[in-house]
């Protein structure tokens, strides 16, 4: 039993904050377990980010890191706040590193990301990025240089990226999104004329003003 613990594959998948991160990080979860029942998926986020109320109902073990915002688009105080409690960050995520012992190391966006893919890379564990976005996140963009690679979905995301390797993926899409695309969706029977408009992240408040319009 014992040696069947110590063999075990542990993958820690670190981001969130949005559902852009979030859910696509729960796709490659399931893929993972698909392609290794055996494997142990671990996540890392913030208390304040909606992983906090996603991850849990899906039964994954989520572990905080005490760690803001640093981009532009917030206030100095927050930003204050957020440099005092980095070295409380690095330190938990140390520890993180050292309890899990994770074979594999993740990093799907967001701030949340920034501490425990840093100090995995710091400490020789393999260490990815992925990264959704034509224009890279600010944790994705610095976080590059220290992983073993980089998973892109678009070409023109490489220009911002400062890994030594690349590989070009897909989007992942969770089972029970997939499995909606194979159903035959019966319409209803009125004559209403009907839109689907769905957008996300920093995007969908201008594509809403854009469409009402």
């Amino acid at each position: 039993m014992r040696k069947q613990q110590l063999m075990k594959k542990i993958v820690v998948i670190a981001g969130g904050g949005t559902g852009g991160h979030i859910y696509p990080a729960l796709a490659i979860a399931e893929a993972l377990k698909i392609k290794d029942s055996e494997v142990e998926i671990h996540f890392v986020g913030t208390g304040q980010g909606l992983e906090a109320k996603i991850i849990p109902s899906y039964g994954y073990p989520l572990h905080f890191v005490p760690v803001g915002m640093l981009n532009s688009n917030v206030n100095l105080v927050t930003r204050i706040k957020t440099l005092l409690l980095l070295p409380f960050a690095f330190l938990k995520a140390l520890w993180l590193v050292f309890k899990l012992k994770p074979n594999l190391v993740l990093g799907v966006g967001g701030y949340a990301s920034a501490p425990m893919v840093f100090l995995s890379s710091l400490l020789r564990k393999k260490t990815y990025l992925w990264e959704p976005n034509a224009y890279p996140g600010l944790a994705n963009r610095y976080l590059s240089k220290w992983v073993d690679a980089s998973l892109v979905v678009f070409e023109s995301a490489k220009e911002y990226l400062q890994s030594k390797n690349f590989y070009k993926v897909g989007l992942p899409v969770r089972k029970e999104i997939e499995s909606l695309a194979k159903k035959d969706v019966a319409l209803s029977k009125d004559d209403a004329f009907k839109i689907l408009i769905f957008g996300g992240s920093q995007g969908a408040l201008r594509i809403n003003e854009v469409f009402c319009e």
